[in-house]
């Protein structure tokens, strides 16, 4: 089953945002395709401010939701000699309801904000430092049709174990003035790590994000598209209902879908995240039936 991260290494590229509305969009295709039996997503948190662990545990009002320190948890995947089952650290997403009817197809795996800050340290004096979360997810692979990865902005180990544990990136891109310096840096990263360790890893998408209607915004945006054509997925729009959702911590669809399908939904923002969903679906749909007939 496809591995996604969501990585770049600028902040504020709206890369959890996105990581979380893409985990809840794909279980809302899932559950539309079989609604019976959907198959499942797990989202990962490997950012120690574990904002998307915050959003799907329905504690983002509140801080006590991840700061259970003796809780077992992402850390103790990567840092212990003798790692405990990986499905001993998931959890299913406490979400509200979406269209209706609650979503009992989305898990994460539980992070603590100060555990997964000290993972970043500990993990540079450990042997097989780079595989520890792809050990780890490879225990449930088979469990979820997707594992989505949410990552830290910035270099170190965590980013490093989510770009080995992937086979998808997608890299969400502020289209601000400094927006392509972090889209260049990740390439560079990308290169470094496709050389050394993950030969298989690949750009699935560029995801424009906080696009505006200003004439910067525009330029980038043109300029994405030009240098990177059929990569550049369906952009993001910078919308009051984005920065509301995330104010009460919840998904886009939760925040504002009501009782409509996301089809159905006349809301904007509702519209762009789920056809960013479904574009990630169709599109390694497309990469995995071509690889299974080679």
């Amino acid at each position: 089953m496809p591995i996604v991260t969501l990585t770049n290494q600028k902040g504020g590229c709206a890369k959890t945002t996105s990581a979380i509305n893409l985990s809840a969009g794909l279980a809302i295709i899932e559950r539309n395709l079989n609604p019976d039996n959907p198959k499942k997503i797990l989202l990962v948190d490997v950012d120690p401010q574990v904002q998307a662990t915050k959003t799907v545990s329905g504690g983002v009002l509140s801080e006590s939701a991840v700061q259970d320190t003796e809780r077992v948890q992402l850390y103790d995947l990567l840092i212990s000699d003798d790692p405990p089952p990986t499905v001993d650290t998931i959890e299913k997403a406490l979400i509200p309801e979406i269209g209706g009817e609650k979503l009992d197809n989305l898990f994460y795996i539980y992070a603590s904000h100060a555990r997964t800050a000290e993972s970043q340290e500990i993990l540079a004096t450990l042997d097989h430092r780079d595989y520890r979360l792809r050990d780890a997810l490879d225990q449930v692979r088979g469990l979820f049709s997707w594992i989505i990865i949410d990552t830290p902005p910035g270099l170190g180990w965590l980013l490093t174990n989510a770009l080995v544990a992937a086979d998808y990136l997608v890299v969400p891109v502020e289209t601000s003035a400094y927006g392509l310096d972090g889209l260049v840096q990740t390439e560079l990263t990308l290169t470094r790590v496709k050389k050394r360790i993950n030969r298989g890893l690949q750009i699935l998408g560029i995801l424009p994000t906080m696009t505006g209607y200003n004439s910067i915004s525009n330029q980038v945006l043109d300029t994405i598209v030009h240098d990177y054509g059929d990569l550049v997925l369906p952009p993001i729009r910078h919308r009051a209902d984005i920065n509301g959702a995330n104010a009460m911590g919840m998904d886009i669809f939760s925040f504002r879908m009501g009782r409509t399908s996301p089809e159905e939904s006349k809301n904007p923002a509702v519209g762009e995240y789920y056809s960013f969903a479904r574009e990630v679906y169709r599109r390694v749909q497309e990469i995995e039936l071509e690889r299974s007939a080679e």
